[in-house]
């Protein structure tokens, strides 16, 4: 395995490593501050860099109210989070008994 493979599965697992990475996310894909949180900022920046390193955000140059600069959902966050809900319906779909 070459180095940026390697690289890329640890991000992948940083990713799921980190649940408040997922919240975010659900926060940007629905047009929310992921800094309206009640989860303390040190956290949600780890989220936000987290989900920069794995290309689903990009920072851009407006600030936000509570001080720290505006993240902006790129069309592989966009990607991203769409899979993962189509992978949570296949487990509950499975999860279901089957009527009979």
């Amino acid at each position: 395995m070459d180095r940026d493979q390697y690289d890329r599965i640890c991000q992948a697992l940083d990713f799921i490593g980190m649940p408040m990475a997922l919240e975010v996310l659900d926060d940007l894909v629905h047009s929310r501050s992921p800094y309206s949180r009640p989860a303390d900022t040190a956290t949600i920046t780890a989220a936000v860099d987290c989900l920069r390193s794995v290309g689903a955000v990009c920072s851009t140059a407006q600030p936000t109210m509570v001080g720290f600069g505006a993240v902006e959902l790129t069309s592989h966050g966009r990607d991203l989070f769409w899979r993962l809900v189509e992978i949570e319906q296949m487990a509950t779909d499975e999860a279901m008994p089957q009527a009979s």
